[in-house]
Parts: C-alpha cells; sequence; structure tokens
C-alpha cells in the first residue's frame, strides 16, 4: 500500500536566459502524509508543492549559459526519500550585440536554401509564454532575415490553431514583415525540393 505522495511525468518545459520551467504531477497515495515534491537544483531545493494534481514550476533568478543538476523528490525529507527525476538542463545565453554569434543555429542556418522554422504563437501568446521553448511569427521572420535564408516554411503550428486562423496569422505576417524571401506554412504531406 503506497502511503506518500508520488511524483510522475517530470519534464523539462522550457528555458530562458534566467530561468528553467518544470512540469511534473504529483499523485496522492492512499494514506496522505504531511510530505512535499521538493524541486532542486544543484542540490539546493528551490520549490515545493504540497498539492496533488499537474504542476509548472518555474524557477527563476539563474544565470545566463548555465547548467544546473535538477532533481524532483517526493516523501518524507528523510533517508530512503526516493528520488523521481534527475536530469540536467542549461540556460540560454545572454543577448549580444552581434545576433549572428549568439548561438550556433545562425552557423547552421546561414544563407539556407530553405528554413523550416517553428512559429508556433502570435507575438501576444509568445508574451504569455516566455521561455517555453517555441518561436512566434515574428521570431521566425527575423531569424529568417538575419541569417539569409532564401525560402521559409513555418511549422509546429498551435493545436488551438485551426486552417483558417494559420493562414490569416502567416498572411498578416508576410504583410507586416515584408520578407525578401519566399514564405510558406507547412502542411501534413507536403513535399520541398532544394
Amino acid at each position: 500500500m503506497s502511503d506518500t505522495r508520488k511524483v510522475t511525468h517530470p519534464k523539462v518545459f522550457g528555458v530562458s536566459e534566467s530561468s528553467i520551467t518544470l512540469c511534473f504531477t504529483v499523485e496522492e497515495g492512499e494514506e496522505p502524509l504531511d510530505a512535499e515534491a521538493r524541486v532542486r537544483l544543484n542540490g539546493d531545493v528551490r520549490a515545493t508543492s504540497a498539492a496533488p494534481g499537474t504542476r509548472l514550476v518555474r524557477i527563476e533568478d539563474l544565470e545566463p549559459d548555465t547548467e544546473y543538476e535538477i532533481s524532483i523528490e517526493s516523501g518524507p525529507a528523510r533517508a530512503g526519500e526516493t528520488r523521481y527525476f534527475a536530469g540536467r538542463a542549461r540556460t540560454l545565453p545572454a543577448p549580444r550585440a552581434n545576433f549572428r554569434e549568439q548561438v550556433w543555429q545562425h552557423e547552421l542556418a546561414a544563407d539556407a536554401d530553405l528554413l523550416i522554422h517553428d512559429a508556433q504563437f502570435t507575438d501576444e501568446e509568445y508574451r504569455r509564454c516566455p521561455g517555453w521553448g517555441h518561436s512566434s511569427y515574428r521570431h521566425a521572420f527575423e531569424f529568417a532575415a538575419r541569417v539569409g535564408a532564401k525560402e521559409v516554411v513555418t511549422f509546429h503550428h498551435d493545436p488551438g490553431h485551426d486552417d483558417d486562423t494559420l493562414d490569416g496569422l502567416l498572411d498578416d505576417a508576410v504583410r507586416r514583415f515584408k520578407p525578401a524571401f519566399r514564405v510558406s506554412g507547412g502542411r501534413e504531406g507536403a513535399v520541398y525540393e532544394v
């Protein structure tokens, strides 16, 4: 018979320059104790969650471009507690004056004939979800312009956006950013020749 809470489905949900967001579920045991799930970064407890359910925990005030050891533990804080998740995550580098040198992706994508780029969010949606690891149409178009891409296909569309919404968002982005490259929205089964 289980007598403690347990942590299930842990994952790193997103990172930014100064934060790491984790997602996990706290499941109640058959006989609840006053135990809690503890989130540790480099051994230090940075967050706790005593209530059962799915949790998004954002740990802030971290150093940019730094790797952190993460563990999520449950059960009483005593010998023999169970560690349900252990892993590492790295915060993003701080912005630099020369955007082309900021991250290795710029070198990889430089002068691409075809750039397939995440465009899950509108600008407003992105402001509500910073560090989730997804881009906006603005990010996709600005990145493509910086690296000199010749054609861009947007993909990883938000599941809450239907086909008409996606077409409208792409048309709006083309009107706003006036790209010098060809643009199309990714479609299931599409084939691209390079």
